[in-house]
């Protein structure tokens, strides 16, 4: 009778896999067995890779904890550029590829699929319209289930200070599972069969678009013009943007050189967009931030010029 039970039971939970919404599923209990897993100086993770998984039934759950113990425990460094994962693990260290590498195997372990996936990103203002020729960038594509998904497990680990070069662990889930759309704004495959969408980026719009910020998911906006990373405008000549959300924004602010000063920008909704608005006293060349409902969305290279040819 057990038997007929489990066998039941194993049968109705693998035939509600394709409706699990992996993406929004509670993943409580695998976090907390990440973040509370022991502390120590492990030489391999083979020696914790089984005890961090095997309490958890599900792929999805088992890749959740594997995930977040990365997050938790490896530290952005430079001082450590391997890609072995042992060394990554036993150092506590590594840079994008060392954390792809780990992800992967550890992955591997527990029989989930799991690639490493080579291309460019964009997270400074000099790399609109940069000329990328070779690979600055590692990440994953996980299989869960019959279904591809895409993380970055450096990203979601913490940042670098721009101002003291020091990483900040802080936990970001906008790179756990992404949405495609959201992910391929700031990141470009090496091998374009490796998109896993079929809104596939041209390398020429990418190079050229804006640089976006996570507020693009917290606020739910799906476009935003001009395209174009480069704005070029006349002294006292306004500014516009077009901004289209699925929520309703309430605030919008402009910053320039990531000054503390914040424009408040005039803004009018017609026809589904926001019109932003906004005037300069000086000319100049600028890197401009513009924030909705608090949020960075995305930042553009503004050149303000008296008189243009």
């Amino acid at each position: 009778m057990k038997i007929t039970l489990y066998i039941l039971f194993v049968f109705f939970e693998v035939s509600l896999f394709g409706q699990i919404d992996v993406k929004n599923f509670d993943y409580s209990k695998a976090d907390s067995i990440a973040l509370n897993f022991p502390k120590g100086k492990y030489k391999s993770y083979t020696e914790f890779i089984f005890p961090l998984t095997d309490s958890l039934k599900t792929d999805h759950e088992k890749f959740r904890a594997i995930f977040r113990w990365i997050t938790d425990n490896i530290i952005y460094s430079y001082s450590n550029r391997t890609s072995n994962p042992d060394k990554v693990v036993k150092k506590g260290k590594a840079v994008c590829g060392g954390y792809a590498s780990l992800l992967e195997v550890m992955c591997r372990s527990v029989g989930i699929k799991c690639i490493i996936v080579e291309g460019y990103s964009k997270t400074k203002i000099s790399d609109i319209n940069k000329t990328f020729k070779n690979s600055d960038h590692g990440w994953n594509a996980v299989k869960l289930h019959e279904n591809w998904y895409l993380v970055d497990v450096t990203w979601a680990s913490g940042y670098l200070d721009s101002k003291t070069r020091k990483f900040v662990k802080n936990y970001n889930n906008s790179y756990f599972l992404t949405d495609p759309d959201f992910f391929y704004l700031k990141h470009f495959p090496k091998d374009k069969s490796l998109f896993l969408t079929e809104n596939k980026v041209k390398m020429r719009n990418f190079k050229r678009s804006p640089i976006f910020h996570d507020g693009i998911i917290d606020d739910n906006i799906i476009e935003i013009l001009p395209k174009r990373g480069i704005i070029k405008i006349r002294l006292k000549s306004p500014l516009t943007l077009k901004i289209k959300s699925n929520d309703h924004l309430s605030s919008f602010g402009i910053s320039l050189n990531n000054n503390k000063k914040v424009y408040i920008p005039d803004v009018l909704f017609i026809n589904d967009y926001y019109l932003v608005q906004q005037k300069f006293e000086k000319p100049g060349v600028y890197s401009m931030t513009i924030f909705a409902n608090g949020h960075a969305i995305a930042t553009y290279k503004l050149k303000i010029k008296k008189n243009w040819p």
